[in-house]
């Protein structure tokens, strides 16, 4: 019985493995999509930020992260009024922790950063 367990187990474990991450689900239980922007990176280097964008930060991180990847928002193409619809429609999923007031801090960060990069180029 143990032969038979032993050679098993790791065929098992694999194909769970498998299953788990062909149908990976969110949060809400809707499954999670996988985007191009996912796969670059995933944190913002903010030493060079005001202190109070840095703080805000760790706000954006700590809710948006509940949900999806930061890598999804760090290397988005929105910029400006796009940030608006998006956090909007974030804030509305259950369990998002993204109340009016935490929103409107995820946005100025958002804004603040893009604008940052946007600056550079």
């Amino acid at each position: 019985m143990f032969k038979v367990l032993y050679r098993t187990l790791p065929l098992l474990i694999l194909a769970v493995l498998a299953f788990a991450a062909s149908g990976q689900e969110s949060a809400d239980g809707d499954e999670e999509k996988v985007f191009e922007a996912d796969t670059g990176p995933a944190s913002i280097d903010t030493s060079e930020y005001p202190e109070e964008m840095q703080l805000l930060y760790k706000t954006y991180a700590k809710r948006c992260s509940k949900c999806h990847t930061l890598a999804r928002s760090v290397n988005s193409e929105y910029r400006g009024e796009e940030w608006d619809r998006y956090v909007a429609r974030m804030s509305r999923k259950p369990n998002s922790g993204i109340s009016p007031g935490t929103g409107d801090k995820i946005l100025s960060f958002l804004k603040f950063h893009f604008e940052q990069l946007d600056s550079e180029d």
